[in-house]
């Protein structure tokens, strides 16, 4: 059976009034963290941040550079594991404002914050109606991750398409779907994992409606990989290696293997590593929920957005894992359906004021 039934009076109201809501009290935390350390700048870009910068700046490297950085001193680095979506949106804005790259890059995300807010609402709305508005919201806006919509980072943009995308499957709109799987493939290399979930809607329709448009599906899921394909032929033409976002992630430290081996190694780790296993766990009994209650292409998506970073390691793994769709919808049914559960959303927002104060620190494990 799948999940949504009754409507909650307060589920109707404007999802801009409360994404607008949810996005200014987000920005308030965040703003008295900076204002409270009193060190670090309101802008302050590191890590990933500053590679996007560097695509803006001077675009794809055309070969390694030992100088460039990396977790290993005689490593080659080179930009080519941050895909092009996001940097051409920050890019955008630094040429139409004028503003400085690292204002540019950190702008661009939080004005795609609040719109991934408002998405991920929307979304909520169509996967889990009877929930209120305001769960989704404090569940997405106090999410330890939610740091990440303040720093340069992706995260937002992912959370953005793959919502708006999940939204149009569920309204049977399968070419607006293939569309935003596009652009979610040109994002992040997992974002081709969406069309698991397409795979999955599609074959429903066909057993489900004699008429279904099979050749329309078909095209439509076929959209999906392109903006990955179109950066891995820019690659192959660019520096002689199509799979070069994947090869260089040897520079820090992320060896491809399985995914049960870094899990393993993670959870007989450091905090940081048993943390992160965690979580890969977490993601997968919240899949194990959501196949429950019926939503199987969701839960295909997230153990695929699970797996793939998995499998070169539990570095960076939270972030990957807590801003996906299906993890936080599966949240916030639990916590609709058990309102106890609701009481974490107080170490929630701890832990997000925690993580912003370390990235004022740019302590270790915020990258």
């Amino acid at each position: 059976m799948k999940i949504g039934k009754s409507v909650d009076p307060d589920v109707t109201a404007p999802l801009f009034r409360v994404a607008l809501a949810a996005f200014l009290i987000h920005q308030t935390l965040h703003a008295a963290v900076v204002f409270l350390h009193g060190d670090a700048p309101y802008f302050f870009c590191q890590y990933d941040c500053n590679w996007y910068v560097g695509i803006i700046e001077f675009g794809y490297m055309p070969e390694a550079n030992g100088d460039a950085g990396g977790s290993r001193p005689e490593s080659d680095v080179a930009n080519w594991a941050f895909f092009p979506l996001f940097p051409i949106i920050s890019g955008t804005v630094h040429w139409i404002t004028g503003t400085a790259p690292q204002v540019a890059v950190i702008l661009s995300a939080k004005v795609l914050w609040f719109l991934a807010i408002w998405a991920f609402l929307a979304f909520q709305r169509q996967y889990l109606p009877e929930a209120p508005l305001w769960l989704g919201a404090a569940v997405l806006v106090l999410n330890p991750a939610a740091i990440y919509a303040n720093t340069g980072y992706t995260e937002p943009l992912f959370l953005m398409i793959a919502c708006l995308s999940l939204t149009a499957m569920r309204q049977d709109r399968p070419i607006l779907a293939g569309m935003m799987g596009t652009l979610l493939s040109a994002a992040r290399a997992v974002g081709v994992g969406i069309g698991l979930t397409f795979a999955a809607y599609a074959l429903s329709q066909v057993l489900r409606q004699s008429d279904a448009k099979a050749g329309r599906l078909l095209f439509a899921g076929m959209l999906i990989p392109l903006g990955l394909a179109a950066y891995m032929i820019f690659l192959h033409f660019h520096v002689g290696d199509a799979m070069a976002f994947s090869h260089i992630q040897r520079a820090w430290d992320r060896e491809l293997s399985s995914p049960l081996y870094h899990l393993s190694k993670g959870l007989r780790g450091s905090p940081y590593t048993f943390i992160m296993a965690l979580t890969a766990l977490i993601g997968a009994a919240l899949a194990g929920c959501l196949a429950w209650k019926g939503e199987g292409g969701l839960a295909l998506f997230l153990l695929f957005a699970t797996a793939i970073p998995l499998a070169t390691g539990t570095s960076s793994l939270g972030r990957y894992v807590m801003m996906q769709p299906a993890f936080l919808l599966a949240v916030v049914m639990l916590m609709h359906d058990h309102r106890l559960l609701r009481a974490l959303l107080v170490p929630s927002a701890l832990s997000y004021l925690w993580m912003s104060y370390a990235w004022q620190e740019s302590l270790f494990f915020v990258i």
